[in-house]
């Protein structure tokens, strides 16, 4: 009987536990610090609430300007036993602190192992008005820097970066032509770990888009692209891509009219004076010889 009555006791301090969570939480997220502040207080007495509490309050005491317990409560965080992974968020916010202090030394020293450890806002870095006296400041733009490389890891790996001669506003000829055949704008996307490569067709009414990444698994770039004509050949896969010889070389498969696979060639050459040059071939003969598909020259321009 008392067993069961000590089950039943623990069960319901573990519902109000909950509750209060819910009831702070609601107020912390409308912005309610001094509410929330208080229900936080009363859950400081439960050992496994100690990170999220103490983090939590530390905001809390921040935008009610009481930096001296803010400081107090992120410093308990982080030394609770689990706070490595969320390390580099409470260096974040004090240095928040420290920086509404006018403390720049301490706020840069902090904001440092913040992005030691992995912090990626480098949006927030560059907006809010704690921050804004740093702009200027080298380590600070430093700091923002490895934000963006952390939130962004393929915007400095130089693998992500070999196809960059892609890039661009292109006018596109026939090679050997000056007649337009169509214009191709070509973008970086999805955190720079991909090239976005959208062409649109002139006179013709002809469009397609095209993914091209770096995949780490393979160590190759690859190149996807889906175009208007729709049918079984609306999306085209080459492959085993890389740049040698100042060319990004692609390879691809196709049937031919006997439904047997031919090795095909897709060559996009950097070209000196802002050209490029995309040569396509496919071979009739099991690779022994190669027939020229497509052969066009891009000419760099500004929108």
């Amino acid at each position: 009987m008392l067993l069961a009555c000590a089950g039943f006791i623990i069960s319901a301090k573990c519902q109000n536990n909950q509750n209060d969570v819910k009831k702070a939480d609601s107020l912390y997220n409308v912005q309610n610090w001094s509410g929330a502040s208080t229900v936080y207080q009363q859950l400081l007495t439960n050992t496994q609430l100690q990170l999220l509490v103490n983090g939590r309050l530390g905001l809390c005491y921040y935008h009610l300007g009481n930096y001296g317990k803010a400081l107090y409560h992120y410093n308990q965080a982080l030394g609770c036993k689990n706070s490595a992974p969320v390390a580099n968020v409470i260096y974040a916010r004090m240095a928040r602190v420290y920086a509404k202090q006018g403390k720049s030394n301490m706020s840069l020293t902090l904001l440092d192992s913040a992005v030691t450890k992995g912090y990626s806002n480098s949006i927030e870095l560059d907006s809010l008005d704690e921050y804004k006296d740093l702009h200027s400041n080298g380590l600070f733009k430093n700091i923002v820097a490895k934000a963006y490389k952390n939130a962004y890891p393929c915007s400095t790996d130089p693998q992500s970066r070999l196809y960059d001669f892609w890039l661009g506003n292109w006018i596109v000829y026939n090679t050997g032509s000056n007649a337009i055949i169509g214009y191709s704008y070509n973008e970086k996307q999805s955190g720079e770990c991909m090239i976005l490569e959208s062409w649109v067709s002139y006179p013709n009414q002809y469009s397609g888009v095209a993914m091209n990444f770096f995949d780490p698994e393979k160590g190759k770039w690859e190149k996807v692209w889906v175009g208007s004509e729709g049918g079984p050949g609306v999306v085209h896969h080459y492959v085993a891509g890389d740049v040698t010889d100042n060319a990004m070389r692609f390879v691809y498969e196709l049937k031919d009219e006997k439904g047997e696979m031919q090795p095909g060639r897709y060559t996009i050459y950097n070209l000196a004076d802002g050209k490029a040059r995309l040569v396509k071939e496919l071979s009739p003969d099991k690779g022994k010889t190669f027939d020229v598909l497509m052969d066009l020259t891009y000419v760099r321009t500004k929108l």
